[in-house]
């Protein structure tokens, strides 16, 4: 007698080995299709290579495949822009040489004018070197630059050390209270009991002593900047008098006439880079937009790569091999050859993935049929202990049969709830009292009342009626069978 425990054991294996095989399946799933996808992008980058050497070579040769059908007009019209693009950099190249020559010419200039400025200046300054009263007014005007330094330093050092000393007047509450009301002047507005009590404070702090010391203290500051100012106006009056000077001779020499034609011609090569620099900037953005036409890199290169690529994709490997042919380029040759092989692994994993899908659909449906069987088999109570089956062998075969997807989980259930028998367990519910209906007896039935509600099946849609523990055979002491259906 194989028990109801050891079968649900055997149910609970297979269902663990069904969800194995599943994860199992999934897993290989996943890298099936990784695998595809890789294949369709390595595909998809071999017709963009045979795109673009097709594109390279229609515009070597300077003919357009038939094959390409109406891109034939975008492959035209790109090579009439790019005809304009080299027309324009020639045109920019020949103005940029006519503006430099120009620049060449103006800097030539300049620099004539330059050295006619440069010799008058020398011969100005020689000039004004022998004249007496230059020179003395030279010499007082470096005087006057001296004594209006050494004011100035001294002031700004004797400021400092009168602040210094001004610090602690400043820092008395009382002292600084009174001053700033101006107590003690012409100034001062109190009146009354406000004068009183100011009166009050100025004794507390000694006002009318210190008031004057500290008047004193900050006039000199002040008088010291004066002087520095004057002696700094006397420099720049001496200063005025020997640019008079300097101006004068550099007029009578005609410097300034020199001067200002260097500055004339400057304008000239200053405008003359600007255009340069405005011509190289321009030619260099074609020259970068030639580049990338060269390289096919161009949004119209893309823009037609991209639909000869779909051309491509609507053609079978022998016909791109075919339309290769028509290049002088044998790498289209070998990239066909690639694609051939690739299409070939592709088909391959399609047929691997379908198989997969329908393994996977079966495996699925065999474990939604083993749980429907297991919640069942505990819902009718056969995994108590009382119930047990008269052959392993049929539990066996009834399971691998579900999980071989030859039996579902209905069929299944009714073969084993045939095959079941009640095992005795040493207890007679109806023994004594239990045999009276109605009886309050004290012994009860183990294998207790089936679970109320519907439990159906994936596709046979339930049982149709209960199947309870009393509709199996019983198993009495003598070991004799009584059954409650027939094999």
């Amino acid at each position: 007698m194989f028990g109801g425990i050891e079968t649900l054991n055997e149910i609970e294996g297979k269902l663990q080995q069904l969800r194995a095989e599943i994860s199992s399946l999934d897993s290989q799933k996943e890298q099936l299709f990784a695998q595809s996808q890789a294949n369709k992008e390595a595909q998809a980058k071999l017709l963009e290579q045979i795109a673009r050497i097709h594109l390279q070579s229609i515009r070597d040769q300077g003919e357009v495949f038939p094959e390409y059908g109406q891109i034939a007009t975008l492959i035209q019209q790109r090579g009439r822009n790019f005809s304009v693009l080299k027309d324009r950099i020639a045109q920019l190249n020949e103005t940029l040489s006519q503006k430099e020559a120009s620049r060449a010419q103006a800097h030539a200039k300049l620099q004539e004018a330059q050295q006619r400025a440069v010799q008058l200046q020398q011969t100005v300054q020689e000039c004004l070197k022998a004249d007496a009263e230059y020179t003395r007014q030279l010499q007082q005007t470096q005087n006057a630059r001296a004594v209006a330094e050494r004011t100035a330093q001294k002031a700004q050092s004797s400021i400092d050390e009168y602040r210094q000393k001004m610090h602690p007047f400043e820092e008395d509450a009382l002292f600084w209270y009174l001053y700033q009301r101006r107590f003690g002047t012409s100034e001062y507005r109190g009146r009354g009991v406000i004068k009183l009590l100011d009166g009050r404070v100025a004794a507390l702090c000694d006002y009318e002593r210190y008031r004057p010391i500290y008047w004193t203290l900050s006039q000199i500051p002040n008088r010291l900047q004066v002087h520095a100012e004057q002696k700094q106006a006397e420099y720049q009056k001496e200063l005025h008098k020997l640019v008079s000077m300097e101006k004068a001779a550099a007029q009578k020499a005609g410097l300034e006439e020199a001067k200002a034609a260097v500055e004339e011609v400057q304008k000239a090569v200053d405008a003359l880079d600007r255009e340069i620099a405005e011509i190289e900037e321009r030619l260099n953005q074609a020259l970068a937009k030639q580049k990338t036409y060269l390289a096919d890199e161009d949004d119209e290169a893309k823009q037609i790569v991209r639909l000869m690529t779909q051309t491509l994709q609507y053609y079978g490997v022998e016909d791109i091999y075919t339309l290769s042919q028509k290049t002088q380029s044998e790498q289209d040759d070998q990239l066909a050859a690639q694609l051939k092989e690739l299409q070939s692994q592709e088909e391959a994993y399609e047929k691997a993935i379908a198989q997969n899908r329908a393994r996977y659909q079966a495996k699925l449906q065999a474990l939604q049929e083993t749980e429907a069987l297991r919640r069942r088999y505990k819902a009718e109570r056969y995994d108590n202990g009382t119930i047990g089956f008269d052959n392993a062998e049929v539990v066996g075969n009834v399971l691998g049969e579900v999980l071989g997807g030859m039996l579902d989980g209905a069929s299944a259930w009714e073969r084993m709830r045939r095959h079941s028998r009640r095992q005795g367990g040493g207890w007679l519910s109806d023994f004594g009292s239990g045999a009276f209906p109605g009886a309050d007896s004290p012994w009860f039935d183990p294998a207790g009342p089936a679970e109320s509600g519907d439990l159906d099946f994936p596709d046979s849609g339930g049982l149709g009626g209960g199947i309870f523990p009393s509709d199996v055979g019983t198993v009495s002491d003598s070991d004799t069978f009584q059954t409650g259906g027939g094999f």
